[in-house]
């Protein structure tokens, strides 16, 4: 197409299952748009013009710098299109894919901008219901737009939002997939499954089949990760797990609540940002201050003018205050020679941190240096961390064993490896399981009310059976 609407046609960009997007240009002002049209066969279509329509309404009610903005709403030739916000860039999808190292401030911030727009839509009543990797887009600004309303629901327009099985199902909720109530609480569960591949470059609930990823989205829970520092992936693991939380009311009621807890993580652990125009995937710029700088090598003295030394001109005279004698420092070689390879000092693990339980491993403290009372010889690194890589064989080897004995050897765990067989076989009423048996599930007062009844039956069978004696026999 050379021409949609007033709009020249240059390129297209992308296309999806009911429409084409196109690059094209504003003749009066010269601004690059983006112009989503829907295809040919689908214009005579009600419903999917409808949803269309729908889409241009959940951007309309939304005013926020994360969000698309709408320019114009139109049909050309029958076919309804929508004039949106050009935004070049990379998506969250490609990031991932492509593997692009990139600073986890800069990820942590994406995140927060994610959450922010998506609280301005959730103010507004718009529910996604489609948010996934491909539909954040990461601009060389460092800006993040968030894309792609056509599954969108507008809840004050009485819209019913039960039974709704739409969207991409390696992002749906579990109340989804199941069919339930839908509400904004979905797209927090989204937000939490971007969040975990974003951070670790792999899904949640990974698995080789699609019908496979949606039983453990119902089912599973999500892997636990390692990231250093570990304080911080500590923090990031709560609120992932918060967000992913299979009871939505477990999980955070707000895209607000998570914007505050992210912008309160960085403040935490000291990831600023202090340049937000650089490339996300950029590493020959420092984008973020992810801590205090280091300290100069040994050997050569700090830049600067150092506190309770006179100005630059003025030599000191003998040994300046708040400083060693002069010489060589305790434990530490002559100057100019390197520190010995077979011995290194590390700092104290924080005292309050040990009383909490968290006191590193014995390879943790050799590793990561959280023992100042002892001095490590980096061999025994190595030499711990092969005992514990034998010893986590061992368990899983052990654990492996246990199970298989359980499945095979036990009536519970035949029980089991034929209702594994029964969801391989039939995955859709694997997610409906038949409702419990009624005769377990009587509360006590249901037991109390079918006594009595009973008793007022043999009572009056009883008096029955004596009037019917009396008639023969008497």
């Amino acid at each position: 197409m050379e021409k949609i609407g007033k709009y020249q046609v240059s390129k297209p960009l992308g296309q999806g299952g009911m429409g084409v997007v196109y690059l094209g240009e504003d003749p009066i002002t010269g601004r690059s748009v983006a112009i989503k049209i829907i295809r040919e066969q689908f214009a005579n279509q009600p419903e999917l013009k409808k949803r269309f329509y729908t889409e241009a309404r959940s951007v309309a009610k939304v005013s926020h710098p994360n969000i698309t903005a709408l320019y114009e709403v139109g049909e050309e030739s029958g076919r309804p299109f929508i004039a949106m916000e050009y935004v070049p860039g990379t998506d969250i999808r490609k990031l991932v894919d492509m593997n692009i190292p990139t600073p986890l401030a800069r990820k942590l911030d994406v995140m927060r901008q994610v959450a922010s727009g998506m609280a301005a839509a959730h103010t507004q009543g718009v529910i996604h219901r489609d948010l996934k990797p491909s539909n954040v887009r990461v601009m060389k600004t460092g800006a993040v737009k968030i894309i792609d309303f056509g599954l969108a629901r507008i809840e004050n327009e009485g819209t019913p939002l039960t039974n709704s099985k739409v969207g991409t199902p390696h992002y749906m909720s579990p109340e989804q997939i199941l069919g339930k109530f839908v509400d904004y609480r979905t797209d927090i569960f989204s937000f939490g499954m971007i969040f975990y591949e974003f951070l670790t470059n792999r899904h949640p609930f990974a698995a080789d089949h699609v019908t496979q990823v949606i039983q453990n989205i119902v089912h599973q829970e999500p892997p636990r990760f390692q990231m250093e520092p570990a304080a911080v992936g500590q923090d990031l693991l709560t609120l992932l797990y918060r967000c992913l939380h299979k009871e939505r009311q477990h999980r955070f009621q707000g895209f607000s609540e998570i914007e505050q807890e992210l912008v309160q993580l960085m403040q935490k652990h000291g990831l600023v940002l202090t340049n937000s125009t650089t490339d996300p995937s950029s590493q020959n710029t420092r984008v973020y201050n992810q801590g205090p700088p280091k300290r100069p090598p040994t050997g050569y003295p700090p830049t600067g003018t150092p506190p309770n030394r006179p100005p630059t001109g003025n030599p000191p005279t003998g040994n300046p205050p708040n400083r060693p004698p002069t010489g060589n420092p305790p434990n530490r070689p002559p100057t100019g020679q390197p520190i010995p390879a077979s011995k290194h000092t590390v700092p104290d693990f924080a005292p309050n941190e040990r009383k909490k339980g968290k006191a590193p491993s014995p390879l943790e403290a050799a590793e990561m240096g959280f023992n100042q009372t002892r001095v490590v010889d980096p061999n025994q690194v190595e030499q711990l961390r092969e005992y514990y890589r034998q010893q986590k064989k061992q368990q899983q080897q052990q654990a492996a064993q246990g199970s298989t004995a359980a499945m095979v050897d036990t009536p519970s765990g035949i029980m089991r490896a034929k209702r594994q067989e029964f969801i391989e076989q039939n995955f859709n009423s694997a997610l409906n399981p038949p409702p419990p048996d009624p005769q377990r599930s009587f509360s006590p007062r249901a037991w109390l009310f079918i006594g009595i009844l009973g008793i007022i039956l043999l009572l009056l069978t009883i008096y029955l059976v004596s009037d019917w004696i009396d008639y023969i026999f008497g």
